[in-house]
This record gives structure tokens, sequence and C-alpha cells, in this order.
């Protein structure tokens, strides 16, 4: 079991530049460890660290048990009553939140990555100024509004790589944006001038928005949140959403849904300043195609320091 573990993180060093970056994101920011450095762990860690852990997690666990389907309360209860450990679970202190780095205001920070490849990549990460659901909803438009012109003049226009896109990132509740290109024919700092001249003209286009734009923007977005799953197995992962991010009434996407609503264009025009400005919260994440150490902790000057992200808000 160890040997597999060890060969698929192993493995992940040796996937294309940009979903190295993309996987290292998270891990750089403080929500996960990196494939790399859980092989590092793994190495060397004994039978007997093995059973000690396992030990630890039954003594000191907390359940959170979720069921859907064909199952009714007095089902249920008899189910849960018969998983070993939950009654000793039942009133232990709950779990450290989860941290993620606030970002330093300013001109965004660059941080590289060691690669083994002939393409250069670049991500620039895009972090909200908070973790309420307001922000998140203004996100989601932005995303909706720059990644057909994004892909369109990076990609097609100027023929920067092959990969280019936007994507969302949010880190449990705090939204984040990923634009991304990885390019046979451009070095890094190429791919960063392009990528920062796109916001610079784009601009424009924000402050030439109108309400028609963005009802336009505004359906796209609720397409997606709104949409109905399609089967039980879409069901459950809407509400395993809801609880991971603290919606214990599995309505985060109802309330995401609200805010995307409430959003007017003096609010995304007034949220693209600051996402954009002098006091923007971005991460640069570049390859090193010279370098081969891993990538290092996020530089303490990056970030202003954490967002504490509770589970359960209510």
């Amino acid at each position: 079991m160890r040997a597999r573990l060890l060969r698929d993180w192993r493995n992940a060093a040796q996937e294309w530049p940009l979903r190295r970056l993309l996987d290292e994101l998270p891990a750089l920011l403080g929500e996960a460890h990196s494939p790399a450095r859980l092989a590092e762990v793994l190495e060397g860690a004994s039978l007997e660290e093995l059973r000690a852990a396992h030990r630890r997690l039954v003594e000191e666990g907390a359940w959170r048990v979720y069921a859907v389907g064909n199952l009714d309360r007095p089902a249920l209860a008899s189910l849960v009553a018969r998983l070993p450990g939950v009654a000793a679970a039942a009133g232990r202190r709950a779990p450290a939140p989860l941290r993620v780095a606030d970002l330093a205001p300013g001109a965004a920070c660059v941080q590289s990555l060691a690669v083994d490849h002939q393409d250069a990549a670049a991500v620039l990460y895009l972090q909200g100024r908070d973790d309420g659901l307001g922000e998140r909803a203004r996100m989601a438009l932005l995303e909706v509004m720059t990644s057909a012109p994004f892909y369109t003049r990076l990609r097609t226009e100027q023929q920067l790589g092959y990969a280019v896109g936007v994507s969302p990132l949010p880190l449990g509740r705090v939204p984040g944006l990923a634009y991304y290109v990885q390019s046979p024919r451009f070095d890094e700092q190429a791919i960063r001038d392009r990528v920062e001249a796109f916001f610079a003209a784009f601009g424009k286009e924000v402050a030439a928005l109108t309400e028609e734009d963005l009802e336009r923007y505004r359906r796209a977005v609720l397409a997606r949140v709104e949409e109905a799953p399609r089967n039980l197995d879409e069901l459950a992962a809407r509400h395993l959403e809801s609880l991971d991010l603290g919606y214990w009434g599995f309505d985060f996407r109802a309330r995401l849904a609200a805010a995307v609503r409430a959003v007017g264009v003096r609010d995304l025009k007034a949220a693209w300043r600051q996402w954009t400005g002098a006091e923007r919260q971005a991460l640069w994440l570049v390859t090193d195609r010279t370098a081969q150490a891993a990538a290092q902790p996020l530089a303490s000057s990056c970030r202003e320091g954490w967002f504490a992200l509770p589970l359960a808000i209510e």
C-alpha cells in the first residue's frame, strides 16, 4: 500500500506544468498538503506509527454522519448506533478551524515551482477580499465576464499557448479565481506581462458595463448555481457541499443565488477596482525550468494573516 501511494504521489511530479501549478496552489495557501510533501512523510512512516494514528482517530476523532436515499430516521438512528466509536465521540471538542492565507494587499507576490518540462506556465490567483457570499457572487460574475475574452485574446489572437483559461479556485469559503496559461513559445515573464496587459485593457470594458450586460452575466451564473441535480449522486454532492461550507440547512446554493441577484453594476465596478488595482490580493505561481528544489512555503511577506474557517456557521 505504501509503494502504491508513493508511486502515485511521486508521479504527480511528471504531470504537465499547468496541472502541477494548479495542484500546488491549495497547498501553498495552507489548505492542503502537496503530493511531494505527503510522499516525504510516508517514506519514513512505520507500521507502529500507522497503528498509533488509527488509535488517535478512534479515541479523539469526531463523527459527522450524512445519509441520503431510502432511509427514514429510525433506520438511520439504528445504523448510526452500530458505527464504532459514535457514542464515545459525542461531546468532543470540534477540530481546529481550517486556515487559508489572507494574501497581503498590493503588487502580487511571485512564487515558483521547479518543473522538468520545456513549456512555461503561469497562474495568477486573485483572492476574494472576504469569505462572505457577496464576494463569492461577485467573483462568479467576474469569471463569466472575463472567461471568453481572456481565452479569445490570449489564445486565439495572440497565440500565447494551447492551455489558456479561467477557473474558480475557492478554498473553503474564501472565493478566488485562477487565470492560467501554458506556452511552448513564451517564457514565464512574457506570460505574466500579457496577462497583466489583459487586465489593464479589460478595465475599460468593465467601466462601460451596463445593466443589460450584467443581467446577461447573471443569467449565466444562475444557470449553473440553480441547475437541478440530475441524479441522487449529484443531490448528495450538493448536500455535502453545503455541509463542508457550514450551511447545515443544505441551502448554500440558494443563498449564493440570492447574493448573485443582489449584485448591482456599481457593486461589480467597485469590486473590479479592488481586485485589480494597487490593493489587490493576488499571487503569481510560475514554473521554474532551471531549479531542482520543490516549491517553497508561501513567503510571510505575501500574507497579512489567516482566514479562520470554522467548520460550521449555523
